[in-house]
């Protein structure tokens, strides 16, 4: 969890400048936000099985003598819970906040979401268990089509944006 905040905080303080680096706008970059979450809802919504696979780690999920060196390539928070939702919330967030107290109200808030997905994680089992796959479906499509829908929205106000409309 700590590698989570650690991660966000990175994007807080430095995503507006990476993008100012490479000439990419916030609404540009809100744009390709809202595809890939998107794709991820429509993927949820689907029940589609990620196709993509980064390493042999993940296919296998035998660490190979080898595998050490792509291992400390990709972050381990970084695909799910520091992801693409979570890099252009806290990018979007950041460059509203001017002042000291709103950064600070902005850090407060990844630190208690933070909390709350370890607290999650800490549960997923007793949840899941609750619930039962059929249940677990049911939420999984639910939260995939409102992910869709966030998604929609993210990308007509950075298209209202770019062409002033």
């Amino acid at each position: 969890m700590f590698a989570v905040i650690v991660l966000t905080m990175v994007y807080i303080f430095l995503g507006t400048s990476v993008l100012r680096l490479f000439g990419i706008t916030i609404h540009d970059f809100q744009a390709a936000g809202g595809i890939i979450l998107l794709l991820i809802g429509i993927s949820m919504v689907l029940a589609k099985e990620k196709q993509a696979k980064i390493s042999k780690i993940e296919e296998d999920g035998v660490i190979e003598k080898n595998d050490w060196k792509t291992l400390g390539i990709v972050p381990l928070a970084m695909p799910i819970l520091g992801g693409p939702g979570t890099l252009v919330f806290t990018i979007m967030y950041s460059q509203e906040c001017n002042t000291f107290e709103s950064k600070s109200i902005l850090v407060g808030i990844v630190i208690g979401l933070s909390l709350l997905a370890w607290i999650a994680m800490l549960t997923a089992d007793i949840i899941s268990r609750y619930l039962g796959k059929t249940g677990q479906t049911i939420i999984s499509r639910i939260m995939g089509l409102i992910i869709a829908a966030i998604a929609v929205q993210i990308i007509a106000d950075s298209i209202k944006m770019i062409f002033k409309i």
